[in-house]
């Protein structure tokens, strides 16, 4: 069920390649008239061919709308049975959605057209919508990497949609035209492309998809859309850069530095466990998780997001994992210790 809709959208953005191609070959062989199994003649003898009186290609281009408007979504993984709903999604419930595009007239276009648009160089629906795809899940690696061996990548998908000037200036020299978060917005003309939100589409928030197409909440045309908290502003456990001697870590952080929170809104990620269930204590202004799962990288690196007055803040810490001088690490099991016995 996936493959029939995945298809056609990644199509979408092959087309334009195709039909070049097609052109380039039609210009190298002046003569279609001419049989497969016969050979041009060298020479200047070779007439100049007839223009066709009529063309399918219009010169005239068309009108683009700068009011149009685009929302992106994203998607991570597809399962017939969802664990995970905060990254899965049924193919039952993403072929709903596509239908429900189609339904209401809102038209499904390539990334690129919509960096086209963005340039000022094509049109676009005046409701548009794109499909993304994170984290490289074998459920997208079985339809869309077929479709997408030599397409240039010029669009970044920010981990955890966590922003930063220095991320827009790392993107921006190697040479990304469009940088995206995870904070759904309508996208408009003037959009700033180093900071295009999209809509992460989850089984546990329905709604998301429906606030979507219904082109409701805010529109994305100039402001920052999150308020960053530098690391150095929080009171954080691990320290930030401290390295700790245990993969099974309590984390902790002070967030009074982000101001008044809705508690509601208060998450906490952890690089190689995604979003965790954290603790908050309002009153305190505190989150904290214990690590149940162990940490593999050695460079862990923990976000917070939330809400305060309305916007969306942010602020992120990381430390390192050296159990090589834990008592721990350093001592052999009792199985690994015991003597051999004698023959």
């Amino acid at each position: 069920m996936l493959t029939r809709f995945a298809l056609p959208l990644m199509l979408l953005t092959l087309s334009l390649p195709a039909c070049q191609k097609y052109e380039a070959a039609a210009k190298s062989n002046p003569t279609p008239s001419q049989s497969p199994g016969s050979s041009a003649s060298p020479g200047p003898s070779v007439g100049p061919v007839a223009t066709p009186a009529t063309s399918l290609v219009s010169t005239k281009p068309a009108a683009i709308d700068l009011n149009a408007q685009v929302v992106v979504f994203g998607y991570h993984r597809f399962v017939n049975s969802v664990r995970h709903p905060d990254t899965e999604i049924t193919p039952a419930v993403f072929e709903a959605q596509m239908k429900e595009l189609k339904d209401k007239g809102v038209s499904v276009i390539a990334m690129q057209d919509f960096l086209a648009w963005k340039r000022g160089e094509k049109a676009i629906p005046p409701r548009a919508a794109i499909v993304t795809l994170d984290d490289g899940w074998k459920s997208q690696y079985d339809v869309a990497w077929p479709i997408l061996l030599g397409i240039r990548v010029n669009c970044f998908a920010v981990p955890y949609g966590n922003i930063n000037d220095r991320i827009r200036d790392v993107a921006k020299k190697e040479g990304y035209e469009a940088v995206f978060t995870v904070y759904g917005q309508r996208l408009v003309h003037n959009a700033p492309n180093n900071s295009l939100g999209r809509y992460l589409i989850e089984a546990n928030k329905p709604k998301v998809f429906a606030e979507a197409i219904n082109f409701s909440g805010a529109t994305s045309s100039g402001a920052a859309p999150v308020a960053e908290i530098g690391s150095s502003e929080l009171s954080t456990q691990p320290a930030n850069g401290e390295a700790v001697k245990t993969a099974l870590p309590l984390i902790k952080a002070n967030l009074a530095s982000m101001g008044p929170l809705d508690s509601g809104s208060v998450q906490m990620r952890v690089s190689g466990l995604g979003l965790v269930p954290a603790t908050y204590d309002a009153k305190a202004q505190t989150i904290a998780y214990q690590v149940t799962q162990r940490l593999h990288d050695r460079t862990c690196t923990v976000f917070i997001s939330a809400k305060s007055g309305g916007k969306k803040v942010e602020a992120h810490w990381a430390f390192t994992v050296d159990e090589t001088s834990s008592g721990a690490a350093a001592n052999p099991s009792p199985a690994a210790s015991r003597t051999p016995p004698k023959k």
